[in-house]
């Protein structure tokens, strides 16, 4: 729980995708991210409270993804490489994410990104994700794997790393 990831502004907009769509239910991970956080729970109207589901830091949040159908991020700042977004894409996720640090260039199309701090954006991508049929979320979500393992792998990173050395190399020597 930090300024930085705009928990407040994320629970706007998804308090906005709760209000129209009585299926959705939301996720919230993380260090101080509690129902009794009174910065968070606050925005939540009362009865909307029971499908928001605030689990707190965890150690098994592969598990945790496996039980989304999307995932999404809404820093305001202070982002490089959201690792979140490699592990949610590498489960098949599609994300929403906000355009901070690298989250454009991770996403691509194989999500939605929205300016930071921009709730009625936020909301505006996630309710088109969650209205989207079954298949085609899936479909974003292989596409999302497909996207993260051909550019973000181990390997890939390795590759690109030794060929940004070995260029620096020649143009010291």
């Amino acid at each position: 729980f930090h300024p930085m990831k705009d928990h407040a502004g994320f629970l706007r907009a998804a308090v906005a995708v709760a209000q129209t769509r009585p299926e959705a239910r939301f996720l919230l991970l993380g260090r101080e991210v509690y129902p009794d956080n009174p910065a968070l729970s606050g925005i939540i109207p009362p009865e909307l409270m029971k499908r928001f589901v605030f689990v707190g830091e965890r150690e098994d949040v592969d598990r945790c993804m496996a039980a989304m159908d999307l995932l999404a991020t809404s820093s305001a700042w202070g982002e490089a490489f959201p690792n979140v977004l490699g592990e949610a894409m590498a489960m098949g996720l599609p994300c929403v994410a906000t355009a901070v640090g690298d989250s454009a260039e991770i996403v691509a199309d194989t999500g939605r990104v929205v300016a930071p701090a921009d709730q009625a954006a936020l909301t505006d991508a996630l309710l088109e994700l969650v209205s989207l049929p079954d298949p085609e979320r899936r479909a974003l979500g292989r596409a999302a794997r497909i996207r993260v393992i051909k550019n973000f792998s181990r390997k890939q990173v390795v590759e690109r790393y030794t060929r940004l050395y070995r260029s620096m190399e020649k143009m010291a020597g």
